[in-house]
């Protein structure tokens, strides 16, 4: 997937969502995809998680930080978001 990022390298909460369903093995537009997008319309808490997540993400991006070796994996593995060959 090519994302779009605005100069500052913020993403777009569609581009958030259309990772995570990416990462979910799903298309944007499936269903599960579709209500997660609604979900976080109407639950403040999984929209206040959300916008969270997206700033860590900007100031990862922004910061450039060097994650320890196998970080990455397992924060995948925290969020339930292992490559399908890992599970």
């Amino acid at each position: 997937m090519n994302l779009n990022l605005t100069s500052k390298n913020n993403l777009t909460c569609k581009e958030v969502i259309n990772q995570v369903c990416e990462h979910l093995g799903e298309l944007p537009d499936s269903p599960i995809c579709v209500a997660i997008q609604e979900h976080l319309k109407e639950c403040e808490n999984c929209s206040n998680f959300y916008d969270q997540l997206e700033k860590t993400v900007k100031l990862f991006k922004e910061y450039k930080t060097d994650m320890p070796e196998g970080a990455h994996e397992r924060l995948l593995a925290f969020l339930g978001l292992q490559d399908k060959d890992q599970r």
